[in-house]
C-alpha cells in the first residue's frame, strides 16, 4: 500500500522538479568529493582573513574602525553570527558557500527553464559545474559566490515578476541587489543589466503585456535598492572610504595580478563556441537574451581595463557566458531541424561542439582537484601547524601573517592584524613597522612567518634582538616561527 501511494506520489511530480531534486543532491556530493572540502588547510589566503575577521568580531572587536576591511560587511557579519552558535569552524563557514553556490545553480536553471526550456537550462548549469574554479570556489570563504547568489536571486525575482505580475517581486529584487552590494562591491559590475532588464519588465496581463513599463517599475527597483542598501549601510557601520581608498590606492601604486581576461575565455572555448549560437535565437526570444549579453560585456570590458585581475574574478565573466550558451544551444538545438540551406552546416557545428564539450568533461574533472592556489601547499601548511601547536599554551598569544593559523588555534590577535593581505603590504597600509610596534608593546608568545618571506628577512634579526629563539625545524621551511624565550 506504502509502495503504491509512493508510486503516485512520484508520478505526478514533474521532470522539472525531478532534477530539481537531483541537482540539490547530486551538486554538493560532486563538490566535496572532487574538493575534499574537510581536508583542506586553506584554500586561498583571503580565506583565512575572512575567517579571522569573523572570529574577531565575536571577540568584540568591530569592522573597518579596529578590523581593517576593504569588502562589505555581510559575509563576515553572517560567519560571526554562525560562529556564535555552531564555534568557529572552517567547515562550518564552507558549507555556507556551498549553499550560496547551490543557490546559483538552482536559480540559473530555474531562470533558463522559465525563459528557454528544460534541455537548454541543464545545459547551462552543467555549463557552469564544469568551468573553471566554479567547484572550486563553491567551498572557499570569500565573498564572490555568496555575492553572485544574491544576484541570481534578484534575476530570478524579475523572471518570477514576469510570470505573477506581483510587485514584491520586484521589492525582493531590489532587496536582494543590495546584499550583493553589501557582500561584495564587486557586484556592481551586474548593475546596468540588472537595470535594463527591470526596465524591460511587462507591466500586466491582458493585450498590452508585450509592453514594457519603463518607469514604474525601475523606480520602484531604484527606490527599494538604494534605501535598502544605505540603510544597512548606515546599520553595519560600513566605512566606504575604507573600501573604495584601497582599490584606488592599490591601482595608483601599481598592485597587478597575472591574469588575462583573454585566457579566461580561451579556456573556456567550448562554452563560446555554443554562444555563438545566439545568432539564430528566435526573435520571440530575444528580448530575453539582452539581460545575459550586458552581463557578460560589462564585466569582460571592466576586468580588460581594471587590475588587479585574480584567478576568482574569472567567474563574474564565466557565469553570465554560461547563461548565454544555454541560449546558443536552445537556437542550434532547435535551428538544425528546420529546413533550409543552413541546416547541414547547424548540424555540424552543433555536433561539433557537443563531442568537443564531452571529451573535455575529463580533463575539467582533472582541473577541479587541482589545487585552488598554486601559492598554497595543504601539506605543508598542515605539518607546520602541527609544529606550531605544539608551542601554544591556554593563554599564548600569536603574531603572523598568516590569520589562518590562529583561527585555528582559537586564539585572538591585535585586530589590525586580523588582515595581512598582500594588498595592504604593497600599499604601505599596513608595514614592517607596525610588526615591530606589536612585538614591543605585547611581547606574544609565538611568531610565525609563512606568507612574507622578505618581512620575515627584515624582522628575523629584530626578534632574536627581543628574547625569541628560532625554531628551525625542516618541516616548517621556507616558513620562520620564533617562540618567545621563558
Amino acid at each position: 500500500m506504502v509502495t503504491v501511494k509512493v508510486g503516485n506520489f512520484l508520478k505526478k511530480i514533474t521532470i522539472e522538479k525531478k532534477i530539481f531534486f537531483f541537482i540539490l543532491i547530486f551538486f554538493p556530493i560532486l563538490v566535496f568529493g572532487v574538493t575534499d572540502t574537510n581536508n583542506i588547510f586553506e584554500n586561498d589566503y583571503d580565506e583565512g582573513v575572512n575567517l579571522m575577521r569573523a572570529y574577531m568580531v565575536n571577540e568584540g572587536f568591530s569592522l573597518y574602525k579596529e578590523i581593517w576591511m576593504c569588502q562589505p560587511p555581510v559575509l563576515v557579519l553572517t560567519l560571526s553570527c554562525l560562529f556564535k552558535f555552531l564555534g568557529p569552524s572552517a567547515l562550518v563557514a564552507r558549507l555556507l558557500v556551498l549553499a550560496f553556490s547551490l543557490l546559483i545553480v538552482v536559480t540559473l536553471f530555474e531562470i533558463i527553464n522559465s525563459t528557454l526550456d528544460l534541455p537548454a537550462a541543464l545545459c547551462g548549469i552543467i555549463l557552469l559545474i564544469l568551468s573553471s574554479f566554479f567547484v572550486k570556489m563553491s567551498v572557499s570563504v570569500m565573498e564572490l559566490i555568496p555575492a553572485v547568489g544574491f544576484i541570481m536571486l534578484t534575476i530570478y525575482c524579475l523572471i518570477r515578476y514576469e510570470k505573477e505580475f506581483n510587485r514584491n517581486y520586484i521589492v525582493f529584487s531590489g532587496i536582494f541587489f543590495a546584499m550583493a552590494v553589501l557582500t561584495r562591491i564587486f557586484s556592481l559590475l551586474f548593475l546596468p543589466a540588472v537595470i535594463i532588464g527591470v526596465a524591460l519588465l511587462k507591466k500586466k496581463k491582458g493585450p498590452t503585456t508585450n509592453n514594457p513599463d519603463y518607469c514604474s517599475n525601475l523606480f520602484l527597483w531604484l527606490i527599494i535598492f538604494l534605501v535598502f542598501l544605505f540603510l544597512m549601510s548606515y546599520i553595519t557601520a560600513v566605512d566606504p572610504g575604507q573600501i573604495f581608498y584601497t582599490h584606488i590606492l592599490a591601482r595608483k601604486q601599481g598592485f597587478y595580478g597575472k591574469e588575462n581576461i583573454f585566457i579566461w575565455l580561451l579556456e573556456e572555448w567550448d562554452i563560446i563556441m555554443l554562444a555563438v549560437g545566439i545568432q539564430f535565437l528566435p526573435r520571440a526570444k530575444r528580448r530575453f537574451l539582452i539581460m545575459p549579453l550586458i552581463a557578460f560585456l560589462v564585466p569582460s570590458l571592466i576586468f580588460y581595463f581594471y587590475t588587479p585581475r585574480w584567478y576568482h574574478h574569472r567567474v563574474w565573466v564565466i557565469i553570465p557566458l554560461c547563461w548565454l550558451a544555454a541560449f546558443g544551444f536552445y537556437a542550434l538545438f532547435r535551428l538544425r531541424s528546420k529546413p533550409g540551406n543552413k541546416k547541414r552546416l547547424v548540424q555540424v557545428f552543433f555536433i561539433i561542439v557537443l563531442v568537443s564539450t564531452i571529451v573535455r568533461i575529463p580533463f575539467k574533472f582533472v582541473r577541479m582537484k587541482s589545487p585552488q592556489s598554486s601559492r598554497i601547499n595543504h601539506q605543508k601548511d598542515a605539518l607546520a601547524f602541527e609544529i606550531i601547536r605544539k608551542y601554544v599554551s591556554p593563554g599564548s598569544s600569536i603574531l603572523t601573517d598568516r590569520p589562518i593559523v590562529p583561527f585555528y588555534l582559537n586564539l585572538p590577535v591585535h585586530p589590525n592584524f586580523a588582515t595581512v593581505t598582500r594588498k595592504r603590504m604593497f600599499t604601505g597600509l599596513l608595514t614592517a613597522e607596525d610588526f615591530i610596534r606589536i612585538i614591543q608593546k605585547q611581547k606574544p608568545d609565538l611568531i610565525f612567518f609563512a606568507r612574507f618571506p622578505e618581512l620575515a628577512e627584515k624582522l628575523t634579526p629584530f626578534i632574536i634582538q627581543n628574547g625569541y629563539e628560532s625554531k628551525s625545524e625542516k618541516a616548517l621551511n621556507p616558513s620562520r616561527l620564533f617562540v618567545l624565550k621563558k
